[in-house]
């Protein structure tokens, strides 16, 4: 393999190789062009794929399906930045937790354990759920949609959101519970009854923002996937 990813990444006045990544979602497409040196050295994913002795390593040119553009175009400018474009404070009242969890599905997809976990620091945040939009049904069907049983998201989600969801009365009858995921009032229970076990509190003690120690707990393992 090429060892551009095993150095860090920087701009100097030589010339840049650049790779093109073209991102569908449903009727949205949007192609970007990235510094090869940068996409390589963060994710291994697209380190794979661009070093490889595959299509997409002779191409440069990769195609992505079911990946949001404005998602991607967040996953672009952290890897330039290594900030997050939708901070909490930047949103605004109009603003939804989807784009924040597709970042996140994004990291985990791509190998960047540090996006992912970063992300989880914002989504800590209680003022999410004053908007009535961050409760919605359809948001939690994005959430479980791209996560998997026994993913460290979905599991956090439920630890920050059941209280709202249930107690509060957003999902409180069966005929708004039927809109919410299947899994998701089974997944509720389970963590209501086993979490005081696990984490010393009981429902209704939840401090917020998320203490640290107790956000550790929902990290990727950001050592799992080193750069080679």
């Amino acid at each position: 393999m090429s060892d551009t990813k095993a150095t860090p990444p920087k701009f100097n006045l030589g010339e840049q190789s650049t790779v093109t990544i073209k991102v569908t979602s449903k009727a949205k497409t949007q192609t970007f062009i990235v510094h090869k040196s940068f996409i390589c050295y963060y994710s291994p994913f697209f380190a794979a794929a661009f070093n490889g002795s595959f299509k997409e390593g002779e191409t440069q040119h990769l195609d992505l399906e079911d990946v949001h553009p404005s998602a991607f175009a967040a996953f672009i400018h952290w890897l330039y930045t290594q900030r997050i474009l939708h901070q909490r404070g930047d949103l605004g009242p109009g603003a939804t937790m989807g784009d924040v969890v597709e970042l996140w599905a994004l990291g985990d997809r791509f190998l960047v354990p540090r996006l992912s976990n970063e992300v989880l620091k914002i989504l800590s945040c209680q003022d999410w759920f004053l908007y009535p939009q961050n409760t919605s049904a359809y948001l939690w069907r994005r959430i479980y949609e791209t996560t998997t049983k026994g993913s460290k998201l979905r599991r956090f989600m439920i630890r920050i959101g059941s209280e709202v969801l249930f107690d509060r009365g957003y999902a409180k009858d069966q005929v708004a519970l039927e809109k919410y995921p299947h899994e998701m009032p089974a997944d509720a229970i389970a963590w209501r009854r086993d979490y005081h076990v696990t984490e010393g509190i009981y429902f209704g003690e939840l401090d917020w923002p998320v203490d640290d120690e107790t956000l550790r707990k929902y990290y990727l393992d950001e050592n799992e996937f080193p750069r080679v």
